[in-house]
């Protein structure tokens, strides 16, 4: 990872939010704040730049593409660029469609493997302005892989 690398997690489950927590403490990532609900990821962009989010879908009673919609819908927020991974248990071609048009420039399915959060990090920077890509057709439904989202 890139030294002083921060990141954003919302996710509602505590359990997952520990696991993520320190994947990214063993990437080194530097700076990681975490948000149990789309007001408080919110808040917590407003005014610190983060150089990655990690969404889950399901949030309780609330909506992860929300947070991800909202943040992308306004071209002035602080947080316009952030590259964001979408997470959810539910791997299926509508979730991942969704994903893609809330404005998410990845998505990975639950549960999140180590060693595919490093590729997907490497992958996601070694690409810097996703928001640029061409949007294409997704690939092959595969319940146990993680899909970029172009």
């Amino acid at each position: 990872m890139r030294a002083g690398m921060s990141a954003l997690i919302l996710e509602d489950n505590a359990q997952m939010q520990f696991l993520l927590t320190e994947i990214l403490r063993d990437l080194r990532v530097s700076r990681i704040s975490t948000a149990a609900t789309v007001n408080e990821a919110k808040e917590r962009c407003q005014y610190g730049g983060y150089g990655f989010a990690l969404v889950d879908v399901g949030l309780g009673d609330e909506n992860g593409l929300d947070f991800v919609r909202h943040v992308r819908a306004d071209s002035a927020h602080p947080a316009h660029r952030m590259p964001m991974i979408v997470v959810s248990g539910q791997a299926n071609r509508a979730t991942i469609e969704r994903a893609r048009d809330a404005g998410a420039d990845w998505f990975m399915a639950k549960p999140i493997r180590t060693a595919d959060l490093v590729d997907r990090l490497k992958r996601m920077f070694a690409d810097p302005f996703p928001e640029a890509r061409t949007r294409a057709a997704l690939p092959p439904q595969s319940p146990d892989d993680t899909h970029e989202i172009d």
